[in-house]
């Protein structure tokens, strides 16, 4: 089995029902806030190529798009996850 944040799997419900109200209401805010996150990232793949070639951008222009947005993800994580 796996293990996640140092819990065996076997052991998650059991961590899961250690934590107090407030802890899981900032777990769930934290978990919506990146699910959101992710459904705003990923629902513009399947409209932006085809908007943006409308528009008379080529496909190393909208490629450039989606990968300076990545870069910055690369980049800003570590040095906003070390605070």
């Amino acid at each position: 089995m796996g293990i996640v944040a140092g819990v065996p799997l076997s052991e998650m419900g059991a961590f899961v029902r250690a934590l107090s109200c407030r802890q899981c209401c900032t777990l769930a805010v934290f978990l919506s806030a990146q699910f959101f996150s992710a459904v705003c990232v990923s629902i513009l793949a399947p409209f932006y190529p085809a908007e943006a070639d409308a528009r008379g951008a080529s496909a190393l222009e909208f490629g450039i798009v989606f990968g300076v947005f990545e870069f910055t993800v690369f980049v800003a994580s570590p040095i906003i996850g070390s605070k």
